[in-house]
Protein backbone atom coordinates (compact mmCIF):
# COMPACT_ATOMS: atom_id res chain seq x y z
CA UNK A 1 0.00 0.00 0.00
CA UNK A 2 2.73 2.00 0.73
CA UNK A 3 4.64 1.10 -2.34
CA UNK A 4 1.40 1.96 -4.15
CA UNK A 5 1.01 5.63 -2.45
CA UNK A 6 4.73 6.71 -3.14
CA UNK A 7 4.83 5.64 -6.72
CA UNK A 8 1.39 7.49 -7.67
CA UNK A 9 2.94 10.77 -6.00
CA UNK A 10 5.97 10.05 -7.45
CA UNK A 11 4.33 10.41 -11.18
CA UNK A 12 2.02 13.12 -10.57
CA UNK A 13 5.05 14.95 -9.83
CA UNK A 14 3.48 16.07 -6.20
CA UNK A 15 5.46 18.89 -4.60
CA UNK A 16 3.12 19.80 -2.20
CA UNK A 17 0.50 16.87 -0.04
CA UNK A 18 -2.91 17.64 0.27
CA UNK A 19 -5.99 16.17 1.02
CA UNK A 20 -7.17 16.10 -2.26
CA UNK A 21 -4.11 14.70 -3.35
CA UNK A 22 -4.13 12.00 -0.30
CA UNK A 23 -7.80 11.27 -1.71
CA UNK A 24 -6.87 10.64 -5.19
CA UNK A 25 -4.10 8.80 -4.10
CA UNK A 26 -5.73 6.99 -2.09
CA UNK A 27 -8.90 5.74 -4.73
CA UNK A 28 -5.98 4.97 -7.09
CA UNK A 29 -4.26 2.62 -4.51
CA UNK A 30 -7.76 1.08 -3.37
CA UNK A 31 -8.51 0.34 -7.31
CA UNK A 32 -4.96 -1.28 -7.60
CA UNK A 33 -5.61 -3.38 -4.44
CA UNK A 34 -8.61 -4.62 -5.56
CA UNK A 35 -7.61 -5.43 -8.96
CA UNK A 36 -4.26 -6.73 -8.08
CA UNK A 37 -4.71 -8.43 -4.52
CA UNK A 38 -8.04 -8.65 -3.73
CA UNK A 39 -9.59 -10.13 -6.87
CA UNK A 40 -6.65 -12.71 -6.96
CA UNK A 41 -7.35 -13.67 -3.31
CA UNK A 42 -11.04 -14.35 -4.37
CA UNK A 43 -10.95 -16.65 -6.95
CA UNK A 44 -8.80 -18.62 -4.18
CA UNK A 45 -11.13 -18.70 -2.13
CA UNK A 46 -13.67 -21.63 -2.08
CA UNK A 47 -17.45 -20.41 -1.64
CA UNK A 48 -18.03 -20.66 1.99
CA UNK A 49 -14.39 -19.22 2.78
CA UNK A 50 -15.75 -16.30 0.50
CA UNK A 51 -19.17 -16.10 2.58
CA UNK A 52 -17.26 -16.22 5.68
CA UNK A 53 -15.09 -13.07 4.62
CA UNK A 54 -18.20 -11.41 3.30
CA UNK A 55 -20.10 -11.72 6.53
CA UNK A 56 -17.62 -10.58 8.43
CA UNK A 57 -16.77 -7.73 6.21
CA UNK A 58 -20.81 -7.07 6.35
CA UNK A 59 -20.78 -7.45 10.30
CA UNK A 60 -17.97 -4.69 10.85
CA UNK A 61 -19.89 -1.67 10.50
CA UNK A 62 -17.89 1.20 11.49
CA UNK A 63 -15.25 -1.39 13.49
CA UNK A 64 -12.31 -3.40 11.77
CA UNK A 65 -13.10 -6.12 13.84
CA UNK A 66 -15.78 -8.91 14.59
CA UNK A 67 -16.52 -11.62 16.45
CA UNK A 68 -17.11 -15.10 15.26
CA UNK A 69 -20.19 -15.86 16.96
CA UNK A 70 -21.47 -12.35 15.49
CA UNK A 71 -20.50 -14.17 12.11
CA UNK A 72 -21.86 -18.14 12.76
CA UNK A 73 -24.95 -16.51 13.92
CA UNK A 74 -25.16 -14.26 10.66
CA UNK A 75 -24.78 -17.34 8.63
CA UNK A 76 -26.79 -19.35 11.04
CA UNK A 77 -24.02 -22.07 11.99
CA UNK A 78 -22.12 -22.83 15.16
CA UNK A 79 -18.60 -21.04 15.87
CA UNK A 80 -17.80 -24.79 16.28
CA UNK A 81 -18.89 -25.61 12.84
CA UNK A 82 -17.00 -22.83 11.28
CA UNK A 83 -14.03 -23.47 12.97
CA UNK A 84 -12.44 -24.82 10.10
CA UNK A 85 -13.24 -22.27 7.67
CA UNK A 86 -11.81 -19.73 10.40
CA UNK A 87 -8.29 -21.69 10.26
CA UNK A 88 -7.90 -21.62 6.45
CA UNK A 89 -8.59 -18.08 6.52
CA UNK A 90 -6.32 -17.70 9.10
CA UNK A 91 -3.80 -19.70 7.43
CA UNK A 92 -4.44 -18.43 4.43
CA UNK A 93 -2.93 -14.76 5.70
CA UNK A 94 -6.70 -12.85 4.90
CA UNK A 95 -7.87 -12.78 8.47
CA UNK A 96 -6.06 -12.47 11.96
CA UNK A 97 -7.44 -13.11 15.70
CA UNK A 98 -5.95 -10.05 18.03
CA UNK A 99 -7.90 -12.28 21.03
CA UNK A 100 -9.68 -15.02 21.29
CA UNK A 101 -13.44 -15.08 19.54
CA UNK A 102 -12.35 -11.84 17.14
CA UNK A 103 -10.76 -11.07 13.92
CA UNK A 104 -9.94 -8.82 11.72
CA UNK A 105 -8.83 -8.69 8.01
CA UNK A 106 -4.80 -8.60 7.58
CA UNK A 107 -5.09 -6.94 3.92
CA UNK A 108 -5.96 -3.21 3.88
CA UNK A 109 -9.16 -2.60 2.16
CA UNK A 110 -10.50 -6.14 2.10
CA UNK A 111 -13.69 -4.98 4.20
CA UNK A 112 -14.58 -2.52 1.41
CA UNK A 113 -13.38 -4.94 -1.36
CA UNK A 114 -16.10 -7.44 0.02
CA UNK A 115 -18.90 -5.15 0.88
CA UNK A 116 -18.36 -4.13 -2.88
CA UNK A 117 -18.23 -7.39 -4.10
CA UNK A 118 -21.67 -7.67 -2.38
CA UNK A 119 -22.80 -4.60 -3.87
CA UNK A 120 -21.91 -6.16 -6.85
CA UNK A 121 -24.06 -9.14 -6.69
CA UNK A 122 -27.19 -7.34 -5.65
CA UNK A 123 -26.65 -5.13 -8.64
CA UNK A 124 -26.97 -7.95 -11.08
Amino acid sequence: MIQLFGAKLWDLGVKVIDDEVISAVENYAKDMMFSNVHRLILHELSAQRSLYAQTMAKLMGDSNIVTTSAIAESMGKTTSALSQVREALLNFGLIASPKRGEVIFTIPYTKEFFLGELSELHDD
